[in-house]
């Protein structure tokens, strides 16, 4: 299961093991990306373009849709966006 970094501060070691970690830049866990966000483009909340292509999201998990809030990527009538870095846990 992916939870964000702040469960850090409630981990409990006799009830989780933490797998790894997945980011932009190291993969501590052995998920490998399963789509080409190439073609996607950033968009700002105001439906300005910022520029940045889908490339910038590899190594991050991605989400469907539009979020509250933060910058999300389009292609075409598809749209993302990624989340932050996420640790990997499992049950003991």
């Amino acid at each position: 299961m992916g939870v964000p970094i702040t469960f850090l501060a409630r981990h409990c070691p006799e009830q989780f093991e933490i797998v790894g970690l997945v980011n932009g830049k190291d993969n501590l866990v052995d998920i490998s990306t399963t789509r080409d966000y190439k073609y996607f483009r950033e968009m700002r909340q105001t439906g300005e373009e910022t520029g940045a292509s889908g490339t910038k999201i590899y190594g991050n998990p991605v989400l469907a849709g539009k979020p509250d809030k933060g910058n999300y990527f389009i292609h075409e009538d598809e749209c993302v966006y990624s989340t932050y870095a996420r640790i990997f846990i499992k049950r003991r």
